[in-house]
């Protein structure tokens, strides 16, 4: 009697031997295809990062930025005056360290308006140096007499701003708007301001 058992051993071998034969090629274009997919996301990737590295460049240094507006101002007598001030940043990353020394004038009660100074630092908050860079600040100085009547020549300033500054491309010049809420002490009552301002940088 024959025994068909080794011929169908063999038979089993081949068909495995055949079905690994042809999932081999298989791999191939799948491992083809996943590559051309991680270098076309590695391009994309590098694509965006060169302008946001040309642009951090640009605006990550050292800024001169002269500005001018409205201050409404509350001295014990409400009223609106031209406001102005030469300011200079010193940003990191996504820190600011601003300067600024403005000039304003205000009525305090029913006495004449005088003219003041305003000396201060701020340390503002911005998002990652990009061509449009929304900020919010806190910061502080002192309000001084500068002409005029005045309770006290020299009093201290808190201050809080919202803003942004917007670069022009391929320039590291550029432009900001802000809106900045004043709190000023000293004298009976103190006071308080809201200035609002453009102006030009770079």
């Amino acid at each position: 009697m024959t025994d068909v058992r080794p011929k169908a051993d063999s038979m089993v071998r081949r068909s495995h031997d055949r079905t690994r034969h042809r999932s081999t090629p298989i791999a191939g274009p799948h491992l083809m295809f996943n590559a051309s997919k991680l270098l076309t996301a590695a391009l994309v990737v590098a694509t965006l990062a060169t302008p946001t590295a040309r642009a951090a460049a640009q605006v990550n240094h050292f800024h001169f930025s002269v500005v001018g507006g409205v201050s409404h101002y509350d001295f014990s007598h409400i009223g609106n005056s031209p406001f102005g001030a030469v300011r200079a940043d010193i940003p990191w990353a996504m820190i600011v360290t601003e300067g600024s020394l403005g000039i304003f004038e205000a009525r305090q009660g029913t006495i004449a308006k005088s003219t003041f100074l305003v000396p201060e630092v701020q340390f503002q908050y911005q998002l990652a140096p990009m061509r449009i860079r929304p900020y919010i600040g806190l910061g502080g100085g002192w309000l001084a007499t500068l002409t005029g009547p005045a309770d006290h020549w020299w009093r201290a300033t808190g201050s809080a701003s919202v803003g942004a500054r917007v670069t022009i491309p391929t320039t590291s010049m550029g432009v900001r708007g802000e809106v900045r809420f004043r709190g000023v002490g000293g004298g009976i009552d103190g006071g308080n301001a809201v200035e609002y301002t453009l102006g030009a940088q770079w």
